[in-house]
């Protein structure tokens, strides 16, 4: 195995360009950076929508520390979460069983009643209360660098402990799903992140199902050459394409719904597949799938198949996985309608084009729209072409409104997802606010693409230069604030060393302070809101201002200048208004962020405040 290829020495190469010393540290400080990485370089690639895309947001769900209870990360997205926990061992070490025992058994206590009994740090709990314990899906994941015994094995395979016959754990062996990776799953899957969107490298071999010697299967090629095959399969042989421990994630690496699925559907599925396998062929809408080239040999009857990947059906295969594993003598005899077609990965325009389209109408049903489908849209693309034509100290913006694992050399980049999050955040506050992702990337009228990339009601089928100024300027804006913000973070963090001392004379403005700005999109809303209300005091056009931003030699330069008072006016509203909210008997840190109040609040203290906007300089020039 090559040297790159190997997940441990790509955890040390990226501890090292993040000057983190490794070998100073100790086991706990290494299994939390072990979490840090694997969330970042593998989960984010793989399985895109699972964990936050933003590094502040993330960090809010890694809550390993004193009285974590055995859990380094804690993720809600939709009705899925993610617990894990990370161990650093040596090399050839044996995981301990106990340990992965211990964490498996996790429910007992993080749970609100059943766990009240243990303690938990502040973050650990803020984490915990988005759980919907009743209907959400869990996937407990434990990852070590050592290695896996078949002890452990087979205590991964039996599923969730055994808990109170509550309704709170009502069905959890459905819900619940046990993963344990070792340092040989995670080399398989550090590989398969290094190149994503391409489905599985090796060949996977389908076995339809012949009935009383008929043809396996039936072709159809159209005009233009594609062809699809479409057949029935064994429950049992498309539960075995599940099996393949490290390549899981790209199996669906084109099913978006692949950590979407619905609790209800996914128990009828198992029950079905179960209880009346006879007519499971007849219920179910059956799987989807694509493959860069498909070989039929009649012969042997089989369909070798290269870069499969599933594009819809995800839940179908985790679903009979799990009914195969608890009744296989049952499933052997539930059949499933499959269809795969032949789709060049090519990467040409034209290609992409229908890739994007076959994976979008084979998911239609998904009420939820992910970036990925609109990557196509008009005005994205028109922003692509956009950005190329502009640069700054040499290097060219590159608009990524696809989602790839492609490095351009001398580029800026600028990702589709955090585009539009820091737009919405300047103009009408955090996404999270208003329904997160789903919402921003839904296409409905009125919705959040439409707010973002639209007149507010429906989104522009084409991009004018006065829109596009509009955009970028307030892009450009956002780069400036994000810098400006940080340095006073790190301001802040440098009196960190003085907070036990300050806490104890009765003061805690350290801490106040580090809080109120762990997010910096309710930074962005905060500056954008007194960049309006300036404007509208002084009769002065916003729409101009913000222009001027859209060159970047102006707004990284000269501009920052002129925005750094803003940001720091805003950090100030911020603190105050996050001290006032916290004396309430329902406040929450994490709800706070996301609370419609919160912007209420924010905006009605800058209106009350026009000796402080008279003391704002225009906001792309001093007055």
């Amino acid at each position: 195995m090559a040297r790159k290829d190997t997940f441990r020495q790509a955890f040390r190469d990226w501890a090292e360009i993040s000057n983190i010393d490794l070998d100073a540290s100790d086991d706990v400080q290494r299994s939390h950076w072990l979490t840090t990485f694997y969330v970042q370089q593998i989960i984010r690639r793989l399985q895109p929508g699972m964990v936050p895309d933003d590094d502040e947001d993330l960090e809010a769900c890694i809550v390993d520390g004193a009285r974590d209870n055995g859990v380094d990360l804690v993720c809600k997205t939709d009705d899925k979460v993610l617990i894990l926990q990370a161990k650093y061992r040596s090399t050839s070490r044996i995981e301990d069983k106990n340990e992965v025992d211990r964490f498996f058994d996790v429910f007992r206590r993080i749970h609100p009643r059943l766990g009240k009994q243990y303690k938990k740090s502040d973050k650990l709990a803020e984490a915990l209360s988005d759980i919907d314990w009743a209907e959400d899906q869990f996937e407990l994941r434990f990852i070590t660098l050592g290695r896996c015994s078949d002890e452990i094995r087979t205590r991964e395979k039996s599923g969730p402990s055994a808990y109170p016959d509550t309704p709170e754990f009502k069905d959890l062996a459905e819900r619940c799903e046990l993963v344990f990776l070792d340092e040989s799953d995670l080399n398989e899957e550090w590989r398969e992140s290094e190149s994503t969107d391409k489905g599985l490298e090796r060949a996977v071999e389908l076995q339809p199902h012949s009935h009383n010697g008929s043809a396996p299967w039936v072709e159809y090629e159209n005009a233009k050459g594609i062809r699809s095959y479409i057949f029935v399969m064994a429950a049992s042989k498309l539960a075995q394409l599940y099996q393949f421990r490290g390549t899981r994630a790209r199996l669906f690496s084109l099913n978006i719904r692949n950590y979407i699925g619905d609790n209800k559907t996914n128990k009828r599925i198992r029950e079905t597949a179960s209880s009346d396998p006879e007519h499971f062929f007849f219920y179910n809408n059956g799987v989807s799938a694509i493959a860069s080239k498909i070989n039929a040999d009649l012969t042997t009857g089989k369909l070798s198949c290269e870069q499969f990947s599933i594009i819809n059906g995800a839940q179908t295969i985790r679903s009979l996985t799990k009914a195969n594993n608890l009744a296989s003598g049952k499933v052997a005899n539930a059949y499933v309608l499959f269809r795969i077609s032949e789709v060049s990965l090519g990467g040409k325009a034209d290609e992409q084009a229908f890739l994007t389209n076959i994976t979008r109408f084979n998911n239609t049903q998904n009420a939820i729209k992910l970036s990925d489908f609109l990557s196509n849209d008009p005005i994205q693309t028109a922003l692509a072409r956009k950005f190329e034509t502009i640069s700054f100290q040499g290097k060219k913006y590159w608009y990524k409104n696809k989602r790839s694992g492609e490095q351009r050399k001398s580029t800026i980049p600028i990702g589709l997802e955090e585009f539009g999050k820091s737009i919405h955040a300047f103009s009408f506050g955090p996404v999270d606010v208003f329904g997160g992702n789903s919402y921003l990337f839904d296409q409905a009228r009125g919705k959040g693409y439409a707010k973002v990339f639209g007149d507010g009601q429906d989104a522009f089928v084409t991009l004018d230069t006065d829109t596009f100024l509009q955009l970028s300027g307030i892009w450009f804006i956002c780069d400036v604030v994000y810098d400006q913000w940080k340095l006073v973070k790190e301001h802040q963090a440098a009196h960190e060393a003085d907070f036990a001392k300050h806490r104890a004379s009765g003061g805690g403005t350290e801490l106040i302070t580090k809080s109120a700005l762990e997010r910096r999109w309710l930074v962005y809303f905060v500056v954008g809101e007194l960049m309006r209300q300036v404007c509208a005091q002084r009769g002065i056009n916003i729409q101009t201002e913000i222009a001027r931003f859209a060159k970047p030699q102006f707004a990284l330069a000269d501009g920052v200048e002129h925005v750094r008072e803003y940001v720091e006016t805003a950090c100030e509203i911020l603190v105050k208004q996050y001290r006032s909210a916290s004396k309430r008997a329902d406040f929450t840190h994490r709800n706070w962020f996301r609370d419609s109040r919160t912007l209420r609040e924010l905006e009605q203290d800058i209106a009350d405040s026009p000796r402080l906007l008279k003391q704002l300089p225009n906001p792309s020039s001093k007055h």
